[in-house]
């Protein structure tokens, strides 16, 4: 329930947004708006994540990686508008049709890749325990800013969720989580106002 009544309420409220971010990332770089990836869940069963495009049509066509952006570095691949999407996580609101239809939770460890499932199985990691909880939006590793190029800190902290798991600790981490998105959110916005502002305003 708290799932349902969360991904639905948050699509009603941020509807004007969502057309906003359709239409601005349709102007910046040809290609389509979302973008379906194949996503492990429970179990290690699979399903398709859909979010607002951040990178160019073709970001992938070398092989699965992960971007340079998680590493605090620049990806050519990512967009203009896409940097801002994924500095403040609004590419992910599409998740919110994932977790409406049951295939998310709005917290959980986030789904990877299956190919680089494989790759940290393959290194030694005892990656398939986070699987026995639903994938979610958010979670511990996300609201402590861990990447896919930590996977060993990642699987702790997901692991310590699925131990620590109940409702009032997913309101915790959903109310931290949104908390963070604000505050990367106003920053940015003020930065892109002071961008676009006439500089003969001020002389």
């Amino acid at each position: 329930m708290f799932d349902v009544t969360f991904a639905a309420a948050g699509l009603v409220v941020l509807s004007p947004l969502i057309l906003g971010i359709a239409v601005a990332i349709k102007l910046d770089s040809p290609g389509p708006i979302l973008y379906k990836q194949t996503r492990t869940s429970l179990f290690g069963e699979t399903f398709s994540l859909v979010k607002f495009r951040s990178m160019d049509p073709n970001a992938e066509a070398d092989g699965v990686q992960l971007s340079r952006e998680d590493a605090g570095e620049t990806d050519p691949r990512v967009t203009k508008v896409g940097h801002w999407l994924r500095k403040t996580h609004l590419d992910e609101i599409p998740q919110l049709f994932s977790i409406l239809s049951g295939a998310m939770s709005v917290v959980g460890p986030r789904p990877e890749r299956p190919a680089i499932d494989r790759e940290l199985m393959a290194d030694g990691l005892e990656w398939p325990k986070r699987w026995f909880v639903k994938p979610g939006l958010t979670g511990l590793a996300q609201i402590n800013d861990v990447t896919g190029f930590e996977p060993e800190t990642k699987l702790e902290y997901d692991l310590e969720y699925v131990r620590r798991r109940s409702l009032w600790f997913d309101i915790k981490l959903v109310c931290l989580q949104l908390w963070l998105v604000v505050t990367d959110l106003i920053p940015l916005t003020l930065q892109l106002r002071r961008t676009n502002e006439d500089p003969e305003r001020h002389r």
